[in-house]
């Protein structure tokens, strides 16, 4: 049986899974699907590397690409599959892709658990039906046909993060269902707060319309005169706190200090406008844990600090910043950790999802 955690996120598909005893397999795919392909395409695609970076189903007359193949077909190809067909296409690719590493039968039992974003959450009926009939008529993957016998189940974003939470209070024997938590999660598209009460997703005081990080990048780095070929060394220089990066425009190390201020004012102003807007009142009436999570928080990561201890509140947040020991092992072992540091934190999410998943079916009401 196929145990898979999946945040299919804007940029890639972030996924943990286990088919033997206490196995947690990472798997790092590309977000980019082409669907509507001709079965001709297929003439010109290789089987050799990672199935992960060469993934397509074919489904009836239709060939569907996944991942990095798909990039190439994006290029030249205007279709595109709307977003529940996206996720039901990437889901079934992610259990080819494991079936195939794990050598599994044609036919096998999977439980999936989905993180969707708040924005998206409505389409989760789509999701579950298509995904189902798709499982249970079978498809193909990278040629080898597939029936799965599914158990499916969606959960917002941030849900992974609140139990990796619940996971560290219990190490020190606190219950966090008996505890007020909110979920942070500062992302480049939006800034979102995930309310949990007593174990219950709280809608009162959980939302998603909060500013993201690259609409202020974007007009930070107009503001200092930076251009778009040299955004890149720009979210280098903020990521790293060294403002002197190498910038392709001149062709040697230029000084990003003001376009990164700019940014960083920016930013720090509408969150902190959002926070106190959206999260102040929850705070300061009741006793609440706040998890924070997302690559943007490392951005604003001292105003952030100032602002809950402020409220005196400080001993009571947890940044989940990928510094986690047993995530950090886990997705070391993927090429692509050595070339993005920040890839531990943004599968955070995925992993503390999977914890949940192998833990038990239901640990928390959604």
């Amino acid at each position: 049986m196929v145990q898979l955690a999946a945040d299919l996120g804007s940029s890639a598909s972030k996924l943990f899974y286990q088919v033997q005893l206490d196995q947690c397999a990472p798997i790092w795919m590309g977000a980019e699907v082409a669907d509507g392909l001709s079965s001709v395409v297929l003439s010109g695609v290789s089987t050799a590397g990672r199935p992960q970076d060469m993934a397509w189903l074919e489904l009836d007359n239709d060939v569907v690409m996944v991942g990095e193949a798909a990039k190439a077909f994006l290029e030249m190809n205007s279709l595109s599959a709307k977003k529940y067909e996206q996720a039901v296409y990437k889901l079934a690719a992610a259990l080819g892709v494991i079936a195939e590493l794990e050598q599994l039968p044609s036919r096998y039992q999977a439980v999936v658990w989905l993180a969707l974003p708040l924005g998206e959450f409505s389409t989760q009926s789509v999701i579950v039906t298509r995904f189902r009939d798709l499982c249970q008529k079978g498809f193909t993957c990278r040629g080898k046909f597939q029936q799965v016998d599914l158990t499916f189940k969606c959960y917002p974003e941030g849900f992974g993060l609140y139990l990796i939470r619940k996971q560290h209070l219990a190490r020190i024997g606190e219950v966090i269902e008996q505890r007020r938590t909110t979920v942070m999660m500062m992302g480049h598209r939006n800034l979102s707060l995930l309310a949990f009460d007593n174990g219950t997703l709280n809608m009162n005081g959980t939302n998603s319309d909060g500013p993201g990080f690259w609409f202020f990048f974007e007009k930070g780095a107009r503001s200092a005169g930076v251009t778009t070929p040299d955004y890149p060394a720009l979210m280098r220089a903020l990521s790293s706190g060294d403002p002197h990066q190498v910038a392709p425009s001149q062709a040697g190390v230029v000084d990003f200090s003001e376009a990164v201020s700019a940014v960083q004012t920016l930013y720090r102003k509408a969150v902190m406008t959002y926070l106190r807007d959206n999260l102040l009142k929850r705070i300061t009436e009741h006793s609440v844990d706040v998890v924070i999570s997302g690559g943007a928080s490392r951005m604003i990561y001292e105003p952030l600090v100032d602002f809950f201890d402020d409220l005196r509140s400080l001993g009571r947040v947890e940044f989940i910043d990928g510094t986690d020991a047993a995530l950090t092992q886990v997705v070391s072992t993927l090429p692509e950790f050595s070339q993005n540091p920040t890839l531990a934190g943004r599968m955070a999410d995925g992993y503390g999802l999977f914890l949940g998943l192998i833990g038990s079916s239901t640990p928390v009401a959604p």
